[in-house]
């Protein structure tokens, strides 16, 4: 008896496991309070509007991020290394490229033609031995660069309408539905193997 019903929980952890929907990865999601992308492995989200902060020094952009309130959050922040690492690799596994998740608006982006067009957006690191250099991102609108990505420089106080910054806010997670039943599943387990070894 005690094994069947064993046997029963575990039949059940799996099949509530397997109707559970897996990580989606990078999910689009526009609604009347904003535009973002939202990094469902990493759980980050994303600003979808590469022009936000362009036109700006990085202190201007910095400030300008710190007091951010967008998406009915507040804690947006300027992107580090990590994050835009964790970003591209996950842009890389699922073979798509940065341009056709990112949108701009307001801005005119046409050095060379439509196959030239590219946007340039800070991260949050120096470069060099001096600190007077930012790490940046190209965003080409071409398939030419590996996922739309080539990484250059912008000098701190450089600021024009095709420099932006990769902005992101980190969520806390919230254990899903399966996860809790699983969980639940697991306990029932235990205690029901407990209360049949007790008889």
């Amino acid at each position: 008896m005690q094994k069947k019903i064993f046997e029963v929980l575990v039949y059940g952890a799996i099949v509530i496991g397997i109707v559970v929907p897996a990580h989606a990865g990078l999910i689009d999601i526009n609604n009347n309070i904003g535009h973002v992308i939202y990094d469902d492995v990493n759980e980050n989200y994303w600003i979808w509007d590469l022009s936000t902060f362009t036109n700006m020094t990085y202190y201007e952009q910095k400030a300008k991020t710190d007091s951010l309130e967008y998406f009915g959050m507040n804690n947006w922040e300027m992107a580090g290394r990590d994050q835009m690492e964790a970003l591209f690799s996950q842009i890389s596994a699922e073979n798509t490229f940065v341009y056709e998740l990112f949108g701009k608006s307001g801005v005119s982006i046409d050095f060379q033609g439509d196959s030239n067009d590219q946007w340039m957006g800070r991260f949050d690191q120096f470069t060099g031995t001096v600190h007077t250099f930012m790490g940046g991102a190209y965003v080409a609108w071409n398939d030419n660069m590996y996922h739309g990505v080539q990484l250059g420089s912008i000098h701190t106080n450089y600021a024009s309408l095709t420099t932006g910054a990769w902005v992101f806010a980190n969520v806390i997670p919230v254990p899903e539905p399966g996860t809790m039943l699983l969980l639940c599943a697991g306990l029932v387990g235990v205690l029901g193997a407990r209360k049949i070894q007790g008889f």
